[in-house]
């Protein structure tokens, strides 16, 4: 066979191919076509057995105690250790030193993935949320400004610039600069 037939040839298999499985398909319509099929569902039947007088009375005289048995009294003691999910329980930072309270700087834990400057409209994501500038974020802080590859964050009176892609981390004045 010549090389200019395979075209043709391939033309003709792919033809009898889709002729073949369109008869077999034609065939199951008409086998099924004098037959109707439904599914009857029936639901399992239902033994609920209603309590007596007697039951629901002695229910309402423990309902008073149903608090102290859901939380005794006394344990707390965190039944999962929560910090393998990142949970840092928050506490202030103070130091007390010659009878004055020193209090530490806030803490600056904010990553931002993307920022975008335009003329008019500047956006940002930090923490994996959008935000507009001068928005709020959580823990206390507020997007002062956004520039292309950073963005500067207000916490209480400490500012820190934070670069794109990179983390803030406990700057303590490091990075940032006091108002």
């Amino acid at each position: 066979m010549k090389r200019k037939h395979y075209g043709f040839l391939a033309l003709v298999l792919t033809i009898a191919c889709v002729a073949g499985v369109a008869v077999y398909a034609f065939k199951g319509f008409e086998k099924m076509a004098g037959k109707r099929r439904t599914l009857k569902f029936r639901p399992p039947p239902v033994t609920v057995s209603v309590p007596g007088g007697d039951e629901l009375r002695e229910m309402r005289k423990l309902e008073h105690k149903l608090p102290v048995v859901a939380h005794p009294p006394g344990l707390e003691i965190s039944a999962v250790n929560l910090s393998l999910f990142g949970y840092q329980p928050v506490k202030e930072r103070t130091y007390r030193g010659a009878g004055k309270k020193i209090v530490l700087p806030p803490q600056m834990r904010y990553s931002v993935s993307l920022a975008f400057s335009a003329k008019t409209r500047r956006f940002c994501v930090i923490d994996g949320n959008f935000y507009q500038e001068g928005a709020a974020l959580p823990g206390g802080g507020k997007i002062v400004k956004i520039e292309p590859r950073r963005v500067l964050i207000r916490k209480d009176r400490l500012k820190c610039w934070v670069p794109v892609g990179k983390a803030a981390r406990d700057t303590g004045g490091a990075v940032g600069s006091r108002e």
